[in-house]
């Protein structure tokens, strides 16, 4: 007999491409791993609108964002969405949180 495939769109996320997403999931938390694996490294200010001051630092903190994430195994954005995300930490038996962290007063 021959070895069925499974139905519909393969998986996009296997191997070390998912590992290091679910160890970003520990270390950030999903919602900061999104960010994380969204940000462009070349960020430019022009790509923001609104005064020059905040343009710069939206565009450095994505730059900053980007280098979070490892160059060798996520080069590019990936455009991941929260439900896939979720779906990586549930698959690997990852705890989060729920709600937003609370913010010291």
């Amino acid at each position: 007999m021959s070895k069925k495939s499974k139905r519909g769109r393969p998986d996009k996320y296997v191997g070390k491409r998912a590992k290091h997403i679910v160890n970003l999931i520990r270390k950030y938390g999903a919602t900061n791993t999104m960010n994380i694996l969204n940000a462009d490294e070349a960020a430019m200010e022009s790509d923001y609108t609104g005064p020059a001051a905040l343009r710069e630092e939206a565009a450095a903190e994505e730059r900053e964002l980007a280098t979070k994430r490892s160059s060798n195994i996520v080069p590019e954005p990936l455009g991941i969405s929260m439900p896939t995300l979720l779906k990586l930490a549930k698959d690997a038996k990852v705890k989060l949180k729920r709600g937003r962290p609370r913010i010291a007063a």
